[in-house]
């Protein structure tokens, strides 16, 4: 998943390549008064911030890949 901020005059844009199997991880984008975020269905039954915005535009994401397979 990356993550890009832009300016545009005084507004910042920030987007998120969300790159996940939607065959597999239930999401859906939460707004809240302070902040919006796409959160993770875990198995606790919550929907897990994992990556997001808040109010002074301030993002958060977590950084995650798959491993290599040809790296034992």
């Amino acid at each position: 998943m990356c993550t890009r901020s832009v300016y545009r005059g005084n507004d910042m844009i920030t987007g998120f390549n969300f790159d996940i199997d939607l065959s597999v991880w239930k999401h859906k984008v939460i707004k809240e008064r302070e902040r919006f975020y796409i959160g993770i269905l875990r198995s606790d039954g919550a929907y897990h911030s994992y990556h997001g915005v808040n109010q002074n535009g301030n993002a958060g994401t977590l950084l995650y890949v798959h491993g290599n397979p040809a790296i034992p």
